[in-house]
């Protein structure tokens, strides 16, 4: 999905009256999103115990992680920024979250050595 735009729209929303970082702002705001979803609220361990479950399935969307980040408090702004930032980092999606921007996770591992090449 390199060189994809991805919006996500609600019923009425239209693209053009969207509010969208620049590559400048997600440059200085990368590190510390990607920090404190991975160390300071376990967002990635819950994330990847969640997908480690047998029956625990990716939707192709961002349902999963949008749960957990209302469950951890966070308000739709801080949303904004951390998706737009995982987005960059090739996180489309729940499981390319995993599998793309926290590629140490165990559900990661786990996807990337039962694969044979």
């Amino acid at each position: 999905m390199t060189n994809t735009e991805w919006l996500e729209l609600a019923p009425g929303e239209d693209p053009d009256e969207l509010d969208y970082h620049d590559d400048e702002t997600l440059k200085e705001i990368t590190e510390s999103v990607l920090s404190v979803l991975q160390y300071k609220v376990d967002f990635v361990s819950i994330l990847d115990r969640l997908f480690m479950k047998e029956d625990a399935a990716c939707c192709g969307d961002f349902s999963h992680s949008k749960k957990i980040l209302k469950q951890l408090d966070f308000p739709a702004a801080a949303q904004f920024d951390i998706f737009h930032v995982l987005m960059k980092k090739g996180g489309y999606c729940d499981c390319e979250i995993l599998f793309n921007v926290f590629r140490e996770s165990e559900y990661a591992q786990k996807y990337w050595s039962s694969r044979s090449w």
